[in-house]
């Protein structure tokens, strides 16, 4: 298994249910944004996808990617790319796209919106895009988190959104600085937000799915 057992496991439920439902024409031209090690994209090859498109904000996990890939022999292109301004593909390229590993929330707020707008350039007209948003409202201590954050950063003099909120895990194990200044943070939109924000692109959505965190489907 090698490299392969790191990108494991094949597809968390919530993702094999919506790329089995709207993903259904392995020929057609698929992009993954922000790809990481590839778990996705290489699950998605092994389903019988053949045209595939991978890029990764960061050098080191795109390498990482292309490793496994020297390993099972894959055909995916993966590159790498920033979400906000995806300069080097052309409007109108992909029939689908998966955004589903967080890298919309990952993105600093308000960089993350032109990252949406740059998703809806670049889809082919009635194409799909999967999301995947870290709620705000599904998980039960933001609102406090948030309160005394808005408080530290007020006296300290910091211009983030109450919603930017720190990594509460870092290498595995808990951020006991999470409380402190420059912490990396992770952008928890509020659901009707988010919702006002993708109709107002001018995407159509098809369906919102939401354990806890946030998947919605959209047409263009």
């Amino acid at each position: 298994m090698g490299q392969f057992s790191k990108v494991r496991p094949i597809f968390y439920r919530p993702e094999k249910y919506l790329i089995e439902k709207y993903l259904t024409n392995k020929d057609a031209r698929v992009l993954e944004a922000g790809c990481g090690a590839g778990r996705i994209s290489f699950n998605i090859e092994k389903y019988g996808y053949k045209n595939i498109d991978a890029f990764d904000f960061s050098e080191f996990m795109v390498e990482r990617a292309k490793n496994v890939q020297l390993e099972l022999d894959s055909k995916i292109n993966f590159f790498i790319a920033n979400a906000v301004d995806l300069i080097n593909i052309k409007s109108n390229q992909y029939d689908y796209a998966i955004y589903l590993q967080q890298i919309i929330s990952f993105t600093p707020y308000p960089e993350n919106l032109k990252a949406l707008e740059e998703s809806f350039r670049i889809l082919k007209q009635n194409g799909y895009i999967l999301f995947y948003f870290n709620c705000y409202e599904g998980r039960k201590y933001n609102q406090l988190l948030s309160l005394i954050l808005s408080f530290l950063r007020l006296f300290r003099r910091e211009n983030l959104s109450n919603q930017s909120l720190p990594w509460l895990k870092l290498g595995g194990k808990f951020n006991w600085e999470l409380l402190r200044k420059n912490q990396p943070t992770i952008y928890w939109f509020r659901k009707k937000e988010i919702i006002t924000i993708i109709e107002k692109i001018d995407y159509a959505i098809v369906e919102v799915l939401n354990p806890g965190t946030l998947f919605i489907v959209c047409r263009k």
